[in-house]
């Protein structure tokens, strides 16, 4: 049993599962689901990306045909402003920052030996005011 001392003699011991069937198989494989899931944020962004990707290239062709001068004499200073435009207009930061928060907060849980079962649980915990744990084993009621 964990945390036993053998103070004299040996001990025969007999592995019951191993590789992929032991509990630390499964620990991991829970952390791995955890960090692939998406928080109900994650779908929100996702779906409002498809927009504003359209939003933000347009922006840059707008700015690209606003910019061009008479005579198209300098089209690198227009290329510039309507690359720029993409740029600041495009929703990648919120589409990369959220998966990368969640692979974050459940592996500083792992670490800490908390398991975390999906991203939206990652995100409801944040309304959480307390947690009560019985370590007798019994069910609380």
């Amino acid at each position: 049993m964990g945390g036993s001392i053998n103070r004299q003699g040996s001990i025969m011991m007999e592995a019951t599962n191993v590789g992929g069937e032991t509990v630390l198989a499964q620990i991991v494989a829970l952390v791995e689901q955890a960090q692939s899931s998406k928080a109900p944020g994650q779908r929100l962004a996702d779906r409002a990306a498809g927009y504003l990707v359209v939003v933000a290239v347009g922006a840059g062709l707008l700015t690209f045909a606003a910019g061009v001068p008479p005579g198209g004499a300098n089209l690198n200073v227009a290329r510039t402003f309507a690359i720029s435009a993409v740029v600041i207009a495009c929703p990648d930061a919120r589409g990369l920052a959220t998966p990368a928060a969640v692979a974050v907060g459940t592996g500083l849980g792992a670490q800490h030996n908390i398991l975390i079962k999906d991203a939206a649980t990652l995100e409801a915990i944040s309304s959480v005011q307390a947690v009560v744990l019985d370590k007798t084993g019994r069910s609380a009621r």
